[in-house]
């Protein structure tokens, strides 16, 4: 189901920067609850649970043979061309005449979100802050600095919001700085016992499979009181997957984001050092479970055969993704870093020792540990930040990503 202009009949979509739906052939606007969109959903419900809707022409039958898939076959209803969808999409794009097509048979025949937070983040603007990043980037190789806008994909994903009420009594072991009258430091441990409630509202868990939590939980925050009344209206022009996680999944989830949270409130309130919970009694109660589609903007890109996925918040603004380094310019930074820091390091120790005495092999030798030391720490500081580099690369080169936003490529935005 294409949502069509009452004017000229063109496709209508929502555009993230006027917050209202636009058709591409006229420029006429509308606000979403003016549509016809939200009457053809309730007939859609009504009709899920008989024979199947105007356009729908089949349903995949499970085969156990190798290599097949779930997927559902439509008619684009302004081509008549045949549509594939998987099991948990409900928008798309037509590959034949590039209309945004809403499946509303696969909305009507799921769970309905109760809310969603329309993309108030152009595709401009997502573009703009990708580069934004890039171009901070001293090891970011220059060709993917001047990367395609039609690579990105607007997608919602699916989220749960839980309030949840989080009780414990915990024994913590906590460390502590202290200095005695000489001014000289020295650590000392405490056992604490702390029992404590806590009411947390919407913790935010992502109910779609294909991404890494580990990446939605840094695409954070989302404001949840830009949520509003889900109408399908609002998925025109964009992508949108439903929940294929299950409730138990999720809710662990949750639990262990509440766990967390409740954690570091004890912590803080200590203001140790270092804390350890050596013993824990916790229950955690769910008040209340909110569904919502909420908007990321995705970008995936190839480089020297490895895929890489960046995603920007669709709301924020923020960009999240690990980007490939360029190895000559680290081999090149690496090699610089040691000249700096060697050359300077063994004239000062010239004028400090004495110049006879460090003419001879074993002063040399010995006064070279210091840059080296240095040169120690600075490869060991870069590391640690490689690592993390190489974390979030591996986060966002996850297969099931690609096949997420690898799929919609091709067709036009």
């Amino acid at each position: 189901m294409i949502t069509k202009c009452k004017f000229c009949g063109g496709a209508l979509k929502y555009d993230a920067d006027i917050r209202r739906m636009v058709c591409e052939y006229c420029s006429s606007m509308f606000d979403v609850e003016d549509t016809e969109e939200e009457k053809e959903y309730e007939k859609m419900q009504a009709m899920s649970s008989g024979k199947n809707p105007d356009g729908a022409i089949g349903r995949a039958v499970f085969t156990p043979e190798k290599g097949t898939m779930d997927m559902s076959l439509y008619h684009c209803s302004s081509c008549s061309g045949e549509l594939y969808l998987n099991q948990t999409e409900v928008a798309s794009y037509c590959p034949y005449c590039g209309q945004p097509t809403i499946v509303f048979e696969r909305i009507a025949k799921t769970r309905k979100p109760d809310y969603i937070i329309p993309f108030k983040i152009t595709k401009e603007y997502a573009v703009a802050n990708i580069r934004e990043k890039f171009f901070k980037g001293h090891f970011i190789p220059k060709e993917l600095k001047y990367f395609k806008a039609e690579l990105l994909r607007g997608i919602y994903v699916p989220y749960y919001l839980y309030d949840m009420l989080y009780k414990d009594r915990q024994i913590i072991r906590a460390k502590f700085e202290e200095k005695n009258s000489k001014g000289e430091k020295s650590s000392v441990t405490y056992d604490f016992y702390r029992e404590a409630v806590a009411s947390f509202q919407e913790i935010p868990v992502d109910a779609s499979k294909k991404i890494p939590n580990e990446i939605t939980e840094k695409l954070e925050p989302f404001y949840t009181a830009d949520l509003i009344d889900f109408q399908a209206g609002y998925l025109s022009g964009f992508y949108a997957d439903l929940q294929d996680d299950s409730d138990y999944t999720l809710r662990n989830i949750a639990r262990r984001r509440a766990r967390d949270r409740f954690n570091k409130l004890l912590y803080d309130d200590l203001m140790a050092k270092e804390c350890q919970t050596l013993k824990s009694n916790p229950t955690c109660s769910f008040e209340k479970e909110t569904y919502a589609l909420l908007p990321v903007w995705f970008m995936v890109f190839t480089y020297e055969g490895d895929s890489y996925t960046i995603l920007v918040n669709g709301q924020t603004g923020k960009v999240v993704g690990g980007v490939p380094s360029d190895k000559n310019k680290i081999a090149l930074w690496f090699s610089l870093i040691t000249l700096l820091v060697s050359v300077p390091a063994y004239h000062i120790l010239q004028l400090v020792f004495d110049p006879v005495l460090f003419q001879s092999s074993d002063s040399i030798l010995s006064a070279m540990w210091v840059p080296l030391v240095l040169i120690s720490a600075a490869f060991t500081a870069g590391l640690k930040n490689y690592r993390s580099v190489r974390k979030s690369q591996a986060l966002t080169r996850a297969e099931t990503i690609k096949t997420l936003v690898g799929k919609r490529e091709g067709r036009k935005k």
